[in-house]
């Protein structure tokens, strides 16, 4: 059996795996939103988070002051919700997009609660926040970048499915 048939009998069984390409795209973009999430809090957002410590202690320091410097002009013209919400919603986004992928795009009872583990955390730890529950300051930006982000990682689950539907595929 090819690839190609492979994934259409996933598809018509009702389950999608993320394969070959389409995996490897998976992984990468979860690598690409962790590695843009992260470079925004360390070159753009102000020096006090605690990933500046974790760079001190690994003797970085200087070097991502360096970084910093280069960076500032750009980092002024952003916008507040880039600098703050986007790396957010980036971390929502790969949690869970990278638990779609451990999961192999398959939704289950066993799969449901660690899929749905980023979206819970994300939104959750807003919601605290608003509630006074959780420390931090409530910002609708961020539960709003939260949740695109968590529905964008989850977006591998559904648009298969969709796509099969649509095209009037029986499952």
């Amino acid at each position: 059996m090819t690839h190609a048939a492979h994934a259409d009998a996933a598809t018509e069984a009702g389950s999608v795996r993320p394969r070959g390409a389409t995996h490897r795209r998976a992984i990468g973009e979860v690598l690409g939103a962790l590695v843009a999430g992260s470079l925004l809090y360390v070159l753009a957002r102000p020096r006090g988070l605690v990933a500046f410590v974790w760079f001190e202690a690994l003797g970085l320091g200087r070097q991502l002051d360096a970084a910093r410097a280069v960076t500032r002009p750009m980092a002024h013209v952003l916008p507040s919700f880039v600098l703050f919400s986007v790396p957010d919603g980036l971390w929502a986004f790969a949690f869970t997009q990278a638990m779609v992928v451990v999961w192999s795009g398959r939704w289950s009872r066993a799969s449901a609660p660690w899929i749905l583990l980023g979206p819970a955390l994300a939104i959750g730890s807003e919601l605290g926040q608003a509630a006074g529950v959780v420390p931090g300051t409530f910002d609708v930006v961020d539960l709003l970048a939260l949740s695109l982000g968590s529905a964008l990682g989850l977006a591998r689950l559904v648009k298969p499915r969709m796509t099969s539907a649509l095209r009037g595929d029986q499952t």
